[in-house]
């Protein structure tokens, strides 16, 4: 954090060594074909490069040159991926992201291109090789190759070249130009960093605020308007009073706070959680949880700052309390904690609608019911 992060590059041989590859191919092809996770197939046959859209029910043979399959969050539905991000917790847990499991054929690559975020490309199967490079990213980003349905770079520039085996991993600041070719069949995951930009932050603050106010009704009238003998020019009294509505809108410091830890913690439009199969009556389940714990869902993001807790997007009504500043932490908490915490009512419920929606869990709790 103190040398590289956002600042250059590192490659890191062995970083994590595999005694196999914590994905295997039917894997990360099955998740393709699943409708509700996002995957991409790039191809560049005949020198023309080409993208589609998932889910796929079928994909090109392993033996076919030049064909690359991306596949989005893996985390969300694979334990052996979930528990590798957790390992890049160095970063706040607001900044993490997902992985991303790239699966090529020989030749296999999506092009030299650059990302806004931050990366860690870890090699788990196979053999890539990476050419990298500096940009004037973010005064000037670079130039893209007009016309084509990737974001390719027009004319990059590289300076190092490395080949990555099973195990290793080069970490990539955001702007840096980069390109991997697959050297036979290969295995790559991306750890990415989430970074919104300012103009998606503030499109989703406006939309926010929109919702607040639409409730409050406040109407302009002008009963004591007189007959006008200019229509065409906006009356003062009613421009004064639009301008003022405007400037007394300015937000508060807590409604700004509560509006960021509901955004950063806004799942992803694709993201749908499921309650769970058998369902226990509230004190059943707190009997249970009392003696099991319970953990967050793979899904479920949950952040706090100072005593403001948020979950999936919505600011946790609950008192906040070590138990709960454990629960975000370690993303479980084992049951002796936890049968302390739910002698107050209100945590005891908030804790049994998260289990019902499906934001917490605990598998020995689904098997008793």
């Amino acid at each position: 954090m103190r040398d590289y992060w956002q600042r250059k590059p590192l490659l890191i041989r062995q970083a994590l060594g595999f005694a196999q590859a914590p994905i295997d191919w039917p894997t990360v092809q099955a998740l393709a074909a699943r409708d509700e996770v996002q995957a991409r197939l790039i191809t560049h046959w005949g020198g023309q490069w080409q993208l589609e859209q998932g889910p796929f029910e079928r994909l090109p043979a392993a033996r076919r040159k030049r064909w690359t399959l991306l596949v989005q969050g893996v985390d969300l539905y694979v334990e052996p991926i979930y528990q590798l991000l957790q390992k890049f917790r160095f970063a706040a847990d607001a900044r993490l992201d997902d992985v991303m499991v790239s699966i090529a054929s020989d030749g296999g690559g999506v092009g030299p291109h650059w990302d806004s975020y931050d990366v860690f490309l870890l090699q788990a199967q196979g053999q890539r090789r990476w050419r990298i490079g500096p940009t004037k990213y973010p005064e000037k980003p670079p130039a893209l190759v007009a016309g084509l349905p990737l974001k390719i770079m027009a004319s990059p520039t590289f300076t190092d070249e490395y080949v990555l085996d099973a195990g290793d991993m080069l970490y990539l600041p955001p702007g840096w130009a980069h390109e991997g070719v697959a050297i036979g069949a290969c295995t790559t995951l991306s750890i990415g960093f989430r970074t919104p930009t300012r103009e998606e932050l503030l499109q989703a603050w406006f939309a926010d605020q929109a919702d607040r106010l639409a409730d409050q009704g406040e109407r302009y009238f002008d009963l004591r308007e007189r007959q006008t003998l200019t229509p065409g020019q906006i009356p003062n009294r009613l421009a004064q009073t639009l301008a003022e509505w405007i400037r007394s809108a300015e937000p508060s410091t807590a409604q700004i706070q509560d509006f960021v830890g509901r955004f950063l913690t806004e799942p992803k439009p694709q993201i749908w959680f499921k309650p769970p199969i058998k369902l226990l009556k509230p004190n059943s389940f707190i009997k249970t949880v009392s003696r099991t714990g319970v953990q967050l869902d793979r899904q479920t993001r949950m952040l706090y700052r100072n005593q403001r807790f948020f979950i999936n997007g919505e600011t946790c009504e609950c008192p906040p309390g070590a138990w709960l500043t454990e629960l975000v932490n370690e993303r479980k908490l084992s049951g002796v904690k936890l049968k302390e915490a739910v002698q107050n009512v209100k945590v005891a419920d908030a804790l049994y609608q998260w289990w019902m929606r499906g934001w917490i869990n605990n598998e020995s709790a689904v098997r008793k019911a």
